[in-house]
């Protein structure tokens, strides 16, 4: 700024006052060190390479920093989301942030106390996230959990019902029954305590017994569905203290078995119907499909066998109904002896022969016409003989006209037919 002659300009601020001080000092420094011409460009460069080393690694440290504020900001607003219930929708939402309860009423009355979200969806055996789904109010929403319909007035006009689907319902009566069947319980025993001193009249114990009898028949039909998704004694006493822990089920398998596979990690979302874990009995099955042709020959009871394997089976069903495309019909048979196969392992089964015979590979087998020709070894080469052949999987049968021992040719019989036939040059 301009400042009167007669009066001295104001002093620098402290930081700058400082940092003037630092440049003079170091400017001293500089000319008492005789550095000049190159040598003086030379420092300058050097001074100007530290200062923007140092700068960009005071930028990176602040930029780390930042980076680890946000991520600490982040996990600390999840926790807290986890815990609390933010938003239940438009219009809806006052009063969540009010967690504090009335004590001296409550216990009066004998209730639990459940000041925040996450101490009532651990009481009613959910987690917070399927708590704040059944609770989230949205107008125009296409998911709601109420069935919205309207019915006629006496006196004209319509009532708008709205009433809770299945689910959000069966957490609404478990609530109610649980605080009804409380508050009956200590109404009975002051009334009883009541009638004995002669200060109401018995009509009102029976009153007060017959809505404690009521809400004790709806607490055990509530009871009755808990048993029946796998809520043992132990179980649901655990509940209702509170110490099952909140998103943990329990579940129970109909057969008893290992367990093969887990479809899904722990923390994942299931469908509804989904089946979360793959067991088998204490026995192996196997199940096969065979090509029709051959299991005509099978029956219920039949013993089978496995390649390689001394473990038995025998035959449990056989389906009345082919595979049209394959050609081939289910069979199931179970083991009747140890096996250290696994479950989903593929085998070969020894089918029972069709017929008495000998095993010709498919390779060894041509046609000339109608006929089925195979070459067989003698004592002065081969001979081709015309067999009758039954199919057999990817083979054939012969029942007659091969003995066991005879060798047959497998590679080139196409070669040995073309001679027969003359066919080829000299």
């Amino acid at each position: 700024g301009f400042w009167p002659g007669q009066i001295d300009p104001p002093p620098d601020p402290p930081e700058q006052a400082r940092e003037r001080a630092l440049i003079n000092d170091e400017l001293l420094a500089l000319s008492r060190s005789g550095l000049s011409g190159n040598k003086l460009d030379e420092a300058l460069r050097i001074e100007q390479k530290r200062r923007w080393d140092a700068s960009l690694k005071r930028r990176a440290e602040r930029k780390l920093e930042l980076a680890a504020q946000r991520q600490q900001r982040a996990q600390q607003w999840q926790a807290h989301k986890q815990a609390h219930l933010l938003h239940a929708g438009v219009g809806v939402s006052t009063g969540l942030n009010a967690t504090q309860s009335d004590l001296d009423k409550l216990a009066r009355f004998g209730l639990p106390a459940l000041h925040t979200p996450e101490q009532l969806a651990l009481a009613m055996g959910i987690d917070i996230t399927r708590l704040r789904w059944l609770s989230f109010h949205r107008r125009g929403a296409t998911l709601v959990h109420y069935h919205q319909f309207s019915v006629p007035k006496k006196t004209g006009g319509l009532r708008h019902i709205s009433a809770p689907k299945p689910q959000l319902a069966a957490a609404q009566q478990w609530i109610a029954a649980q605080i009804q069947a409380e508050l009956d319980s200590k109404a009975l025993a002051r009334d009883k305590a009541l009638v004995s001193d002669g200060i109401i009249a018995e009509q009102r114990l029976l009153n007060t017994e017959q809505s404690a009898k009521s809400s004790s028949f709806q607490l055990q039909a509530l009871t009755r569905q808990l048993e029946q998704r796998g809520f043992a004694a132990a179980d649901r006493a655990a509940l209702a203290r509170g110490e099952l822990k909140a998103g943990a089920y329990l579940l129970k398998a109909p057969i008893a078995g290992k367990v093969t596979h887990l479809p899904y990690a722990v923390g994942a979302t299931v469908a509804a119907h989904t089946a979360v874990v793959n067991m088998v009995g204490d026995k192996l099955w196997l199940s096969a499909e065979v090509p029709v042709r051959l299991a005509m020959q099978l029956a219920e009871e039949q013993a089978l066998q496995l390649v390689d394997s001394n473990a038995t089976l025998q035959i449990r069903q056989l389906d009345q109904a082919l595979d049209v495309e394959r050609q081939t019909l289910g069979v199931l048979a179970e083991f009747t002896s140890a096996t250290a196969l696994l479950p989903g392992q593929v085998v070969s089964v020894i089918l029972p022969a069709v017929a008495a015979g000998v095993l010709v590979p498919a390779e060894a087998v041509v046609r000339n016409g109608e006929d089925r020709v195979v070459f067989v070894r003698n004592a002065g080469g081969v001979e081709s003989r015309v067999l009758v052949l039954l199919p057999l999987g990817g083979d054939y049968l012969a029942t007659t006209g091969l003995v066991p021992g005879e060798e047959v040719v497998v590679r080139g019989a196409s070669v040995l037919k073309g001679i027969t036939l003359g066919l080829g040059g000299e």
